[in-house]
């Protein structure tokens, strides 16, 4: 299954790829980069043996969503914290 996964580059996003990819599925990572850092994507690519795609963009950019999302059979979405208590 190809899997868009929001916040992958994050902690609790990066470990949900690692499991996913491990379980067989294809997962594409869109990530703002806000509360992570470009550098997780080496370690994954290192973990994995293979580079994990990633989109940099913020979900809310509909344009863009729509492009990665039309290839792909599941989406996966992430909400992250400082949303859920307002911080930046």
């Amino acid at each position: 299954m190809n899997i868009l996964l929001t916040g992958g580059a994050g902690y609790i996003g990066s470990h949900a790829a690692v499991v996913l990819t491990e379980a067989g599925h294809q997962v594409v990572i869109l990530d703002s980069f806000c509360n992570s850092h470009r550098s997780v994507l080496e370690r994954l690519a290192k973990v994995l043996g293979k580079a994990v795609p990633c989109v940099e963009a913020v979900i809310q950019d509909v344009i863009v969503a729509n492009r990665i999302t039309s290839d792909l059979s599941d989406v996966l979405e992430k909400i992250y914290i400082h949303e859920i208590f307002g911080k930046d």
